[in-house]
């Protein structure tokens, strides 16, 4: 029987694509034409202060799946 799981933060699952676009900002700057040095700093800020204090903030993730529901997460181990 299967047990039917929606995961709460599947939304979410796109959030580090976005890590590419925050390195390129400096670059993408520059070639608009701005020339002040936060455009360069702003990237480390972000993925190095920023992100690591949201992790701290939220936490560690309690909402796994059932363990009833993980062989319909995982049908290509299903022989």
């Amino acid at each position: 029987m299967a047990t039917s799981y929606r995961d709460p933060k599947k939304p979410l699952w796109l959030l580090p694509a976005l890590i590419p676009a925050i390195v390129a900002t400096g670059p993408v700057a520059q070639l608009m034409g701005q020339d002040h040095a936060a455009w360069y700093v702003l990237p480390f800020l972000v993925l190095f202060v920023l992100v690591p204090i949201l992790e701290w903030l939220i936490g560690d993730d309690t909402s796994n799946p059932p363990e009833a529901a993980v062989p319909d997460l995982e049908p290509w181990l299903q022989a």
